[in-house]
């Protein structure tokens, strides 16, 4: 339905990171769900199914798009068309997620990737965000412009110059 593609996509633009701390079975809308996230931390235990093709449907919220641009083709091939669950450790090697942790642990772990996020330049942050999510299929020449713009936005910016009075006074930076 087009409302959840809209939630996703809205998921996806946030200017701040978002995560998810997987702990246990994500199946066919859940693996979309994941996939708008920035980062997946899942526990050992954890599996991915994609069931759309069991349930007689594709993707439909954006899934096939974010899978096919964050893992080998031949790996979104298996996950999609044979609907067989892909464990934790696979799903690590492949780059459906950043890291696995023991069991319990996503969440926690989750949880001081996102306060590492918070102590950071909320907006140099957010323009990292923006350029990973919009340099998808852009040639290498493109993006090094892209990159290039934000860059020159940001030196000129108060968080940068809190930054660099920050480490001459040797204390941490207080962004806004």
């Amino acid at each position: 339905d087009r409302r959840m593609l809209k939630l996703l996509d809205d998921l996806q633009t946030l200017p701040v990171p978002v995560l998810a701390a997987i702990n246990g079975y994500v199946m066919g809308g859940g693996c979309e769900l994941s996939l708008a996230c920035d980062m997946r931390i899942a526990e050992a235990h954890a599996s991915f199914t994609f069931k759309h093709a069991a349930m007689g449907v594709t993707p439909g919220w954006g899934g096939f798009a974010r899978l096919t641009a964050l893992v080998p083709r031949g790996a979104a091939a298996q996950l999609l068309m044979t609907a067989e669950p892909m464990l934790a450790s696979e799903a690590l090697r492949v780059g459906l997620v950043e890291e696995v942790c023991d069991e319990g642990q996503a969440v926690q772990r989750c949880t001081a990737l996102a306060s590492a996020s918070a102590a950071l330049s909320p907006d140099a942050v957010a323009a990292m965000k923006q350029l990973l999510t919009g340099s998808r299929g852009l040639r290498a020449d493109e993006l090094r412009v892209l990159e290039r713009e934000c860059f020159e936005q940001r030196v000129r910016s108060m968080d940068h110059q809190e930054a660099l009075r920050a480490f001459f006074e040797k204390r941490q930076p207080r962004f806004r």
